[in-house]
């Protein structure tokens, strides 16, 4: 039985490293783990995704950040995720208190610290 692995990433419709690198990683492991990738924009994938890789919107904007990690608890939960990969790294703090008993939680950082090294929220996470 195929392992589960689920990405939280803000979306996969940009043409950014991130998003290339993410959707070249589930086109590689397709065949030896049943693929989710949430995200919080909808939108098509920028890169070619295969047909296999499930994608789920998880952002609703009229939730709370109370709201919205329990919904992504509920979606971690269904699909039976063994492995949570983040890669908004500004929200694990929160999610790591939604994660159900089973789920291993990876952070995946990719960014660029030229654009981001000094956003205020950036430097107070890091």
């Amino acid at each position: 039985m195929k392992k589960n692995i689920a990405f939280l990433i803000a979306n996969l419709s940009n043409s950014g490293g991130t998003q290339r690198i993410l959707t070249h990683l589930c086109n590689l492991l397709i065949d030896e783990f049943n693929m989710i990738v949430m995200v919080n924009e909808e939108g098509k994938p920028f890169f070619p995704l295969h047909k296999q890789v499930k994608i789920i919107n998880i952002n609703d904007k009229k939730q709370n950040l109370l709201q919205r990690n329990l919904k992504l608890y509920h979606v971690l939960k269904e699909h039976k995720v063994d492995y949570y990969i983040n890669l908004d790294t500004n929200s694990v703090i929160a999610n790591s208190l939604f994660l159900p008993k089973y789920t291993q939680l990876i952070c995946w950082e990719h960014f660029s610290l030229e654009t981001n090294y000094k956003k205020l929220f950036f430097t107070i996470s890091r």
